[in-house]
């Protein structure tokens, strides 16, 4: 599988001391919010770790990591997460309060675990931005109530007026 060039370079360039998991857990995830990301995939294979960003419903690749790094970056994002660590035959979930660097702002983050024959694949998704709207743009009269759901994908939206 192919790779971003310039997301697989900054993880070769990373130092392979006790903090690489921390610097490269940070790159992944700065690197999926900035350019739009609505989650992280990080599938372990037995040769490696393919990790892939979806924006707007495609996978684009991120980058290949050496399966010997596959437990550093699972305990990472577990306890980032605040999931037990040691659990790895249960699917797990958990949240992750998350900083953005450039813009200070915070998110809270969605972490699934999912154990696999080499290790947990792992999926870190990131909330929706809410936008509001004006109810003239819309063309409603107010007092009016729409709720939308999105079938298939399990989370709702509303509108309120």
């Amino acid at each position: 599988m192919e790779s971003n060039p310039l997301i697989q370079a900054q993880i070769d360039a990373l130092p392979a001391d006790d903090n690489w998991a921390v610097r490269t857990v940070d790159l992944l995830i700065g690197s999926a919010h900035r350019i739009g990301c609505s989650d992280l995939h990080l599938l372990c294979l037995r040769d490696s770790i393919h990790v892939r960003g979806r924006r707007e419903g495609d996978l684009l690749p991120f980058a290949n990591l050496s399966p010997v790094h596959r437990e550093m970056l699972i305990a990472r994002l577990k306890i980032m997460a605040k999931v037990p660590a040691f659990v790895r035959h249960e699917p797990q979930d958990g949240r992750i309060d998350w900083s953005c660097a450039e813009n200070k702002n915070s998110s809270l983050l969605r972490v699934s675990f999912l154990p696999t024959i080499h290790g947990e694949n792992i999926v870190v998704r990131f909330p929706e931005d809410k936008v509001e709207l004006d109810i003239d743009r819309l063309g409603m009269q107010p007092g009016v109530l729409a709720v939308v759901k999105r079938s298939g994908v399990g989370r709702q939206s509303g509108l309120e007026v």
